[in-house]
């Protein structure tokens, strides 16, 4: 959008019936928007105060619509046009800046590499008008192409790429690869002693994100309780929960039972109704545990697995409890426990 009506600044002088000289009016125009609207963002501190996806994606909106507005019979004046153009340079004040804090906050590390494709993209991006121009298209292609185009941008931003963070296990943090990535991509990470959930939990929150929580802490099976962690972080932070059954996911990867990852098997997931921060307690998250857990073992779902102590290990010092609706295996867990010294390290 920001070289848009430069890129047709000849065409654009004569459907407004202005002199060619006062073209770069409209050009200063949009840089003086830019210098305001930065201005504003960093007096009012929004973009600490709003999520940085909303911020991006309201922006984005607005100078789409401003920078449309020009194709709108009537609008014909330089002074018209110089406003709308002024507008548009603020409402990109809230584009590039937010994007980059977005960027910097996904990348811990290579974020000078993430940064550099950004700016790439956005050199790229604000030659496109001088492209389509180049192409032979009417001027009003040029202008209605870019405001569609940062439309569309919006539309994939705002609904396909959800922004997932995952709380994580101290331990992933060490193995090869995907601990680096988890640092990286800035994933909370969560222990026995965790820090306060507050914090890593609201910060991913803040930078517009969803947090992605699995309540039974264990990889081992559909028989293990959840944890209610989960529940306390969502009342505290006031955020609704939305409950997830993913089934036969183990299939693919079973660590650490496995090392192998076998690719074409079956899972299944359903999506319950969001749970609103003011119902959260124990009886509600209880009686969604059973359903989820009456569900993930439901004939149409893939086979989600089970834990069975003769095949798995009793894991034991590992933290985790047996949902007392499986009585008998509970009851097994539970007399082991009695009879055995816990250990510092799982399984066996």
């Amino acid at each position: 959008m920001w070289f848009s009506a430069s890129s047709v600044s000849d065409t654009l002088a004569d459907v407004l019936g202005f002199h060619v000289s006062r073209l770069p009016l409209l050009t200063l125009s949009v840089q003086l928007g830019f210098v305001v609207g930065a201005a504003g963002l960093a007096v009012s501190n929004l973009a600490d105060r709003v999520p940085t996806r909303r911020l991006f994606v309201s922006s984005a909106l607005l100078g789409a619509c401003f920078n449309g507005v020009i194709l709108v019979p009537g609008v014909g004046s330089l002074g018209s046009a110089a406003v709308l153009r002024f507008l548009v340079g603020a409402s990109v004040a809230g584009v590039y800046p937010s994007g980059m804090k977005a960027v910097a906050g996904w990348y811990r590390e290579r974020r000078g590499m993430a940064l550099g494709v950004l700016i790439g993209a956005l050199t790229v991006g604000s030659a496109m008008p001088h492209l389509v121009r180049g192409l032979g298209f009417d001027w009003r292609a040029v202008l209605g192409g870019a405001s569609v185009a940062a439309v569309v941008g919006v539309l994939v931003l705002a609904i396909l790429p959800l922004g997932l963070r995952f709380a994580a296990r101290d331990e992933l943090f060490d193995w090869p690869g995907l601990g680096r990535y988890l640092a990286a991509a800035g994933h909370p990470r969560v222990g026995r002693v965790p820090p306060p959930a507050r914090r890593p939990g609201g910060q991913v929150f803040e930078e517009g994100d969803s947090l992605v929580v699995f309540p039974q802490g264990s990889v081992l099976g559909g028989e293990v309780g959840y944890q209610p962690g989960t529940a306390r972080l969502a009342r505290r932070l006031g955020r609704q929960i939305l409950p997830v059954v993913l089934s036969g996911s183990h299939r693919v990867w079973e660590h650490p039972f496995s090392p192998v990852l076998r690719l074409g098997q079956r899972t299944s997931m359903r999506i319950l109704e969001p749970v609103p921060p003011d119902q959260i307690d124990f009886e509600s998250m209880r009686r969604i545990e059973r359903r989820m857990k009456r569900m993930a073992l439901h004939p149409s779902m893939a086979t989600a697995r089970r834990y069975e102590p003769d095949r798995d290990g009793w894991w034991d010092g590992y933290e985790f409890e047996i949902d007392p609706d499986f009585a008998r295996l509970h009851r097994r867990v539970e007399d082991h426990r009695r009879k055995t010294p816990s250990r510092p390290d799982p399984g066996g």
